[in-house]
């Protein structure tokens, strides 16, 4: 009985320690993955985003995503959508290593904000991120330094 309520106590602890993570995964690293795959094209991060309410970077994706009525048509939007972000990414020059100082910005029991700054800029990505069952990107958005 002991050794059981011994195991419990450190599962708490070690729970709290890694404040945010679940399962070892942290929001953070959620957020460095999402951006990973999406900057990469990596069709496996469409179940990484929640289609219906996403927005990215001033474009509400979940509004014409909600336009296509028939799972087909939701899955060419998704690998459309991702093939179109990676060409973009990289045609624009983006480098995953030029996002540093990633943290947690904020969070709530809803849905935690990360933050990363974008290297030889002012520019910070803040990734919004669903708790509610599975976690979900549901927004990336461009912020400037001071106006945090």
């Amino acid at each position: 009985m002991k050794l059981g309520r011994v195991l419990f106590i450190a599962t708490m602890l070690i729970s709290t320690l890694l404040g945010g993570c679940i399962g070892g995964y942290s929001d953070v690293d959620f957020a460095k993955g999402t951006l990973s795959g999406l900057a990469k094209g990596s069709i496996a991060v469409q179940h990484s985003i929640d289609w219906p309410v996403f927005k990215a970077l001033g474009e509400d994706v979940g509004m014409n995503y909600a336009k296509y009525t028939t799972e087909q048509g939701k899955s060419y939007y998704r690998k459309a959508f991702i093939a179109n972000f990676s060409m973009a990414f990289q045609a624009g020059g983006g480098k995953l290593e030029d996002f540093t100082n990633w943290r947690l910005h904020g969070k709530d029991d809803k849905t935690a904000v990360v933050a990363a700054d974008k290297r030889g800029t002012d520019k910070i990505a803040y990734f919004t991120i669903a708790k509610e069952g599975k976690r979900r990107l549901i927004s990336i958005q461009w912020g400037t330094r001071g106006n945090e």
